[in-house]
């Protein structure tokens, strides 16, 4: 993984100062973005709650509230439009490589937009210390949540969310993208229970689906790495593919697959090179208790040679990828899952979130949501450094969205 005070939308915090204030003191934001005139701008935003922290981000619960529309009596009838807001400091974004990274996760966003199993875009804009995606608020915690409160998962409920999230990474592969993070806390269930990947921050794109074409960055989240890339080796799409193994393994296993046992006498072991050696050397073990089925299509994604992984054929008369062909005719997924009908979503998902409002954050972690919801300020050298003009053209309003909520 890698704002004065006066207009700038309402907070449900006090501001420092003790006075009763509902505005958020982001120092160095009192203009809302370089560009003049943004049609999206932090004022049509309230910060509700804090609901996530990356390496390189903080997520809000955020309200949709624009400016031109708050004083009409038909608007505020409606319900609250709630967004994840994805806020990102221009001052972490230091070179060409960061900036290609922003970019690319901004791309990703909006393919995924209107997709099923994928967080969406509603809009992305600037301030003159951050940047800003507002995303789709998902509500229903994500699977590290829940399995954190259950320890495993039955069979038919892993195969419905691997099924989902099998979707979901061949729309990205056939667009050229390698998500690379695939992991239980990118995994969001929806309303009704169903899922949606989301983060796009270690994404590749621009990889053509219909060739062998590879890339070589080492990136990820360290248990969910492929050997291939642990090897120093240029990849493709394998590397989801084996991270579905992993995920997989742990939906129905209840622990990783990778399980290093270290202590206080012997701390090598408990090393992340320790743990890169148990993936790249070890044979998977996996639990008696699972079906044939189950296990063979562990054994599948967890074949340390991608050339004979499970959903990394490559066909040369097709002239393309055709991985995804064979994970649907698995036995394990066939024919329990239908396809077509899974894609639609008229499965009915194994488990539905108890939500009692909209803005229920019961199943987001409290050490999140029991944060202040401020944006600290930035200090003038550090604003006097951002070179503003690497952000141009970063603003972008989800054309669709906008003409269903009646706002362009």
């Amino acid at each position: 993984m890698r704002d004065g005070l006066t207009d700038l939308g309402q907070s449900p915090i006090e501001d420092p100062s003790g006075s009763n204030s509902n505005y958020i003191d982001v120092s160095g934001d009192m203009q809302s973005s370089p560009s003049s005139s943004p049609s999206i701008c932090l004022q049509d935003f309230e910060l509700l709650k804090v609901i996530g922290r990356g390496s390189y981000a903080k997520v809000f619960l955020a309200e949709y509230r624009p400016r031109h529309l708050r004083n009409n009596p038909n608007h505020q009838q409606q319900p609250p439009r709630l967004y994840a807001m994805k806020v990102i400091k221009k001052s972490i974004v230091n070179d060409d490589e960061d900036i290609d990274w922003i970019q690319c996760e901004k791309n990703v966003f909006e393919k995924a937009t209107n997709h099923p199993f994928l967080v969406g875009l509603h809009s992305c804009f600037q301030t003159q210390s951050r940047l800003f995606f507002v995303i789709e608020f998902v509500t229903g915690g994500d699977l590290m949540y829940h399995m954190q409160r259950q320890r495993k998962l039955p069979e038919s409920s892993a195969r419905f969310y691997a099924a989902e999230i099998t979707v979901a990474l061949n729309f990205l592969h056939e667009h050229g993208v390698i998500y690379r993070d695939l992991k239980l806390d990118n995994v969001l269930l929806d309303t009704d229970g169903h899922i949606k990947l989301t983060d796009y921050g270690m994404c590749k794109e621009g990889l053509d689906f219909k060739r062998d074409e590879r890339t070589s960055t080492f990136c990820g989240t360290p248990n969910y790495l492929a050997p291939e890339m642990l090897r120093n080796h240029d990849y493709n799409f394998s590397v989801d593919w084996w991270a579905l193994g992993v995920l997989m393994f742990e939906m129905m296993a209840g622990r990783s697959p990778f399980e290093i046992v270290g202590s206080a006498e012997n701390p090598d072991l408990n090393t992340e090179d320790r743990l890169f050696q148990v993936i790249l050397e070890q044979p998977i073990r996996i639990p008696r208790s699972l079906t044939v089925k189950a296990k063979n299509v562990l054994e599948g994604f967890l074949n340390k040679d991608p050339r004979c992984r499970l959903g990394c054929r490559y066909d040369p008369m097709l002239g393309c990828q055709a991985g995804f062909q064979d994970i649907c005719l698995h036995p394990f997924f066939y024919p329990a899952i239908d396809w077509q009908r899974l894609e639609s979503r008229q499965i009915v998902p194994p488990y539905k979130p108890i939500l009692t409002e909209d803005k229920d954050l019961s199943h987001f972690d409290p050490q999140f949501t029991n944060e202040d919801v401020v944006l600290t300020p930035e200090d003038d050298e550090v604003l006097a450094r951002i070179q503003q003009s690497e952000f141009e053209g970063f603003e972008y309003v989800n054309p669709l969205i906008m003409t269903v909520e009646g706002n362009v």
